[in-house]
């Protein structure tokens, strides 16, 4: 998928740069290691499995997962990322040109450990203009596309914008909240309202007033784990390693076209189901949670087979744009096209 980004943007971003000085950039960890598949299982799922490519009816659900991707000094956890568990490719009601499906993310843990191991946060996923983030060629080409670096999907500006968020918002909030699935929705709200406040805060490749943010608290010893037909038995889930249990974070949907425009203009600004979901954590210290530390993981989904997920714009149930979107899209094209 070629992306291409705009002069404007990219300016933008390079005086940001220039003013708060790349060696002035917080550290936030992106580890990089190989998504897995379902078919890195070593088990035989059900017939109603999201790993069994026959199973389930409607569009094709995929899987992307990162074992132990989260290095956390209690423990490590994995994730799971799955499209169209519960949704897939269903009609938005009046609007019968729509489908949609369901993005969802689960944290993997180790069942033996310790109470006071549990760390103490949220994660929270990311999408662009209701879908995934589009791969750069760039990102295509090399390794980057099947690991959880974030490449240009999440560059170091957008990180370091991301991070500044989280602290302020930390900064600001008590320390005393009760409910940590409160203090994850406060963030996720805090961070969607300074998305919208400023259209250039994550670098010079996305407009931040489309991304959306959402996400929940990382699992605690008093959680439960996810129990749902689809995911299979605890003995053949689709998590590595298989003996870590599944924990419900975070949920969004992403919107189609059930009959996708031919357009080499809209192909860099829409990932469709096949492109990345920038996901970061935030760990907050029980001494200290006004510096949580904030985590980057990138993750992709893939068909039961292994194999990625169709172009956005080739095929059926490929992508949606809201009309509104798509005007404010070229009304944005054509004024950058007046600038240069």
């Amino acid at each position: 998928m070629k992306v291409h980004h705009s002069p404007l943007l990219v300016a933008l971003a390079t005086a940001r740069a220039a003013a708060q000085g790349t060696s002035d950039l917080p550290e936030t960890p992106n580890p990089s290691i190989s998504l897995s598949t379902c078919e890195d299982l070593a088990c035989s799922p059900s017939s109603k499995s999201v790993c069994n490519a026959e199973g389930l009816p409607g569009a094709p659900v995929s899987v992307g997962i990162a074992p132990q991707v989260l290095e956390l000094p209690s423990a490590n956890f994995s994730l799971t990322l799955i499209d169209g568990l519960d949704e897939r490719g269903f009609t938005v009601a009046g609007l019968p040109a729509y489908e949609y499906t369901d993005l969802q993310l689960f944290v993997g843990a180790d069942p033996d450990l310790a109470e006071d191991d549990y760390p103490s946060g949220c994660a929270l996923m990311m999408q662009y203009q209701g879908q995934t983030f589009p791969v750069s060629d760039d990102d295509e080409e090399s390794n980057r596309s099947q690991s959880t670096l974030c490449g240009e999907v999440v560059d170091e500006l957008c990180q370091a914008s991301i991070y500044n968020m989280v602290q302020s918002f930390s900064n600001a909030s008590s320390s005393s909240q009760d409910d940590e699935s409160d203090r994850c929705r406060e963030l996720t709200r805090h961070i969607n309202t300074r998305m919208r406040e400023d259209a250039f805060l994550c670098g010079g490749h996305y407009l931040s007033t489309f991304i959306n943010v959402t996400g929940g608290a990382l699992p605690g010893p008093e959680s439960r784990t996810v129990t749902h037909e689809a995911l299979g038995e605890q003995s053949c889930r689709p998590m590595l390693p298989q003996a870590f249990q599944m924990y419900s974070v975070a949920r969004m949907r992403q919107y189609y076209f059930i009959d996708p425009p031919a357009s080499e203009f809209l192909q860099p600004l829409f990932g469709g189901r096949a492109g990345s979901t920038p996901v970061f954590t935030v760990v907050y210290d029980g001494n200290n949670d006004t510096e949580p530390e904030v985590q980057f993981v990138c993750m992709k989904t893939y068909q039961a087979n292994g194999d990625p997920q169709p172009d956005p714009l080739e095929g059926a149930a490929s992508i949606a744009i809201p009309k509104s979107t798509a005007v404010l899209v070229v009304v944005l094209a054509m004024g950058f096209a007046m600038i240069m």
